[in-house]
């Protein structure tokens, strides 16, 4: 009982890492039906840039050893033997190991490749096919080590899990038993996991680990039908039984077509071990080999009903509040819980691909006169799907006048960049401004949203000057009488619609541009040119203005319209 409980303990002291890396050492080492022998070496040096120490060095000495692949022991060897010298004197680096590795290879060759040129120029492309392998295992192992972490493993590691998988083939061929090869195996066995859990890789993995099998001895058909369950599997779902049933179904199909009963033998291992395998690692590999694009769509999806599960919520709160409101505001709440609900259920991806049109902008301010602080604010904001611009001037000028405008360019700017609708957003600033404001104080609200895909501008003014736009020299004029925002309940803004195209300019000025250059203002827009430089053409116009006199704050915002084909 001692003596096994000592075993037992042995056992479970053994490095998992170590005890895997042996195993893939010894079946790399093996070289295949075509002594393939730089895998061997390969896997050695692989494990050694991975932090495995012993493992896969001890397991490609032991397959060479056991198949008589002469030279890939002599180079697996030499190549720990110059490890533990170099380790002694400095701490290695990843790259150290391949130049080892090197050293190694030309070290052996003088003794297997010496006797005519064409064996010098087998050693030489032996030499350079193990530091492709070495490239392709250390990535391999990357992946798995993304992969138990939870990660997603990216292009290059999956290109090095395949060319490993077909290198684990290629080796296991060596190694058969009633004409079924540990290769063979292999290959139905990663096939049908991948099936499983990857969809469309596992017909990569078909194909990598179907050339291996050819490579060594194996027919070509086999390799066409692993692809073809592969396929079918993947078309028919995730489903582990489904893919494991074509399988079988493929090694029957290769037996009647003259394959041998080889391949039922290396498809029913690979379906048993297909089975045994736990189900949640499956389910983890599957969400470590999801590419990064349809992992973050995932997720997308989820915060998006996330969201919608609060927006029902706040609807259901902002119900409660309007039903049956004890005061004013109560009923102001509930109104703006509504609109924020609202705005959350609308959520949804940019479809970024149908997205017409850009539109670059600029401005310009300056204050008055005598004054420090202009009054007037400005925003520009990204709506995903287009673009909102806001400009305020403040009733007077200075500190009060810019608290003012800068307090409802932001709050209408953040409604209304979220989905709240332009009204609702309007309404909730301009009854903030009435119970808080302090003197009386209102400011003017000049807004534009623009739709990337459609072109469609829509215009909303409270108590702001006309709005210009530059087509192609000529110069069109919105103009609209209302009321400032912040005076009376309800507010009555004027609303405009129209359709932009390529190279217009909008132009959304103050009134101390407006009132400064008067009748003028047309010419001046004119003057400037359609298409230009919105920053600069912003500059152009504010200078004229100035030209006239600062007898009050000025702004001017300019948007050019671009596209995108």
């Amino acid at each position: 009982m001692e003596i096994g409980a000592r075993i037992i303990n042995r056992v479970k002291a053994i490095n998992r890492g170590e005890a895997a890396g042996f195993c893939l050492g010894f079946v790399l080492g093996m070289g295949g039906a075509w002594n393939i022998y730089p895998m061997g070496p390969a896997s050695a040096c692989a494990g050694r840039m991975l932090g495995r120490r012993w493992g896969p060095v001890l397991g490609a000495v032991a397959g060479a050893a056991l198949f008589k692949r002469w030279t890939g022991l002599c180079h697996t060897a030499l190549f720990m033997i110059l490890c533990l010298i170099w380790e002694g004197c400095a701490r290695p680096r990843r790259r150290d190991y391949t130049m080892l590795l090197v050293c190694g290879g030309l070290l052996t060759a003088p003794f297997f490749y010496i006797e005519s040129v064409y064996d010098a120029m087998t050693g030489l492309a032996q030499l350079s096919a193990s530091l492709v392998f070495v490239a392709a295992f250390y990535r391999a192992g990357r992946a798995i080590s993304r992969g138990r972490l939870g990660k997603t493993i990216t292009q290059r590691d999956m290109t090095g899990l395949f060319l490993t998988l077909g290198g684990i083939c290629a080796g296991g061929s060596s190694l058969a038993i009633g004409g079924a090869s540990l290769g063979g195996a292999t290959a139905a066995f990663a096939t049908a996991a991948l099936c499983c859990c990857a969809g469309t890789y596992a017909v990569a993995a078909a194909a990598v680990t179907g050339t291996a099998l050819v490579l060594c001895g194996g027919d070509m058909a086999v390799v066409g039908a692993m692809v073809i369950a592969a396929l079918a599997a993947c078309r028919l779902g995730k489903r582990l039984y489904v893919c494991c049933a074509f399988f079988l179904v493929m090694g029957v199909c290769c037996y009647y077509c003259g394959c041998g009963t080889a391949t039922i033998g290396e498809a029913g291992i690979g379906v048993l071990l297909c089975l045994l395998m736990p189900e949640g690692w499956l389910a983890a590999a599957g969400k470590s080999l999801l590419p990064e694009g349809e992992k973050a769509s995932r997720r997308l999806k989820g915060m998006e009903g996330r969201v919608k599960d609060a927006a029902v919520v706040l609807d259901r709160v902002s119900a409660l509040l309007e039903a049956s409101p004890e005061c004013e505001a109560e009923l102001f709440a509930g109104k703006q819980l509504r609109c924020v609900s609202e705005a959350m259920t609308s959520i949804h991806a940019v479809p970024y691909q149908n997205l017409r049109f850009s539109m670059e902008c600029g401005g310009a301010s300056c204050p008055k006169e005598g004054s420090k602080e202009a009054g007037d604010s400005m925003t520009v904001r990204e709506l995903g799907s287009g673009k909102l611009i806001i400009l305020s001037d403040g009733m007077g000028s200075g500190p009060l006048a810019r608290r003012e405008s800068r307090a409802a360019v932001s709050l209408a700017g953040d409604l209304m960049s979220i989905g709240v609708k332009e009204l609702d957003a309007l309404d909730c600033v301009n009854r903030l401004l009435i119970c808080k404001g302090e003197y009386d104080m209102y400011a003017t609200l000049d807004a534009m949203t623009f739709d990337y895909a459609s072109g469609a501008a829509r215009f909303v003014k409270l108590g702001a000057p006309s709005t210009y736009i530059l087509r192609e020299g000529e110069v069109t004029e919105l103009k609209a009488e209302t009321l400032p925002i912040g005076i009376v309940e309800p507010i009555r803004p004027a609303r405009k619609e129209l359709t932009l195209r390529h190279g217009d300019a909008v132009i959304m000025a103050t009134d101390g541009i407006t009132d400064a250059l008067g009748e003028g203002m047309v010419s001046v827009i004119a003057s400037l040119g359609s298409g230009g430089d919105p920053r600069e053409m912003a500059k152009a116009l504010l200078m004229a203005a100035m030209g006239k006199g600062r007898q009050d704050d000025m702004s001017v915002m300019v948007g050019v319209v671009k596209s995108q084909a």
